[in-house]
């Protein structure tokens, strides 16, 4: 029998058989599977805005063809131009057995194989005092997964990511003060039911402000003139038995799952699921500085969970 040893991000050694693809489903997989929008302060003073989008290598698509973040809220600018400057592979890295199935990549994609794509901004000023309910950046796409489990006709719903920018002691933002907080560590992607998972977000502040995290709510893309979620645009509905703090299997679904805790403080995220399938999950990252809220990111990603 072909098999495959994989190292899930808990370190974990999974073995994969191949009938195993049997059980989750990517036929309906539709484009996107998550994302996030960051930025840097650069020396100069300027910014330098990133938006990394994730899809499921599982589709025959083209790189993302929206090239611009959308700025709210502030008089002064509108739009932010982007180029694609390249991609990553982010499959599961795996050992493989003599004589079994080679591992899983873009080229040979299989569950939890997803691309990279990095979109960035040239240098930037941003001028003025960000108002008392910040300046917001979004990125948007007209499709985003279907095989969301956890999300009602998400194959019908838009994706959209987002971060938001806040003024600190009424300081103005050119010349820049304050990089968002980043991510380090790639999504979760792929883990084995009815194991203990312990995958840390990841979120990283160079200015060394204090983080904190929460989950949120996903984002579709129907704008209307304003971004005021969950008006415009409005928020993905939950299916019954999961919602925002409920993202992941819980105990509605079978008494053995664990359900998902988000440690507020370290960013920790852990769960047992015994429940196959693909679930989409949105953390939001606030980043303070001596109490004042400075900056908000938030991570979008699709985690599937199979028989190992």
């Amino acid at each position: 029998m072909k098999v495959l040893i994989i190292h899930s991000f808990n370190c974990l050694k999974l073995l994969l058989v191949s009938a195993f693809l049997l059980c989750v489903n990517f036929s309906s997989a539709n484009h996107f599977v998550g994302g996030e929008l960051t930025w840097t302060c650069l020396g100069t003073g300027e910014y330098v805005f990133q938006v990394k989008v994730y899809q499921d290598c599982n589709e025959s698509q083209p790189p993302p063809t929206s090239l611009q973040i959308r700025v709210w809220n502030n008089p002064n600018l509108s739009i932010i131009p982007l180029a694609n400057v390249g991609d990553n592979d982010l499959s599961f890295q795996c050992n493989e057995v003599p004589g079994g199935d080679p591992e899983f990549n873009c080229t040979s994609p299989g569950t939890g194989s997803i691309t990279e794509y990095i979109l960035q901004s040239a240098p930037l000023t941003l001028s003025g005092v960000p108002p008392n309910d910040g300046w917001h950046f979004t990125w948007d796409a007209f499709f985003r997964t279907g095989v969301a489990q956890n999300l009602v006709n998400a194959q019908n719903a838009g994706l959209t990511l987002r971060a938001s920018m806040y003024s600190y002691n009424g300081a103005d933002a050119s010349p820049c003060f304050d990089s968002s907080p980043s991510f380090i560590k790639p999504p979760l992607n792929v883990v084995c039911a009815a194991e203990n998972i312990n995958y840390n977000i990841g979120a990283f502040d160079s200015d060394l402000d204090s983080i904190s995290y929460q989950f949120a709510n996903p984002l579709n893309n129907d704008f209307g003139t304003t971004f005021n979620p969950p008006i415009s645009p409005t928020e993905v509905e939950w299916e019954v038995g999961f919602d925002r703090i409920n993202q992941l299997p819980n105990p509605s679904q079978s008494n053995a799952n664990s359900g998902a805790i988000l440690n507020a403080n370290n960013g920790a995220l852990t769960f047992n699921s015994v429940t196959l399938g693909n679930y989409s999950t949105v953390i939001k990252v606030e980043s303070w500085r001596c109490g004042q809220l400075i900056a908000v990111v938030y991570r979008e990603m699709l985690i599937n969970i199979i028989n190992c």
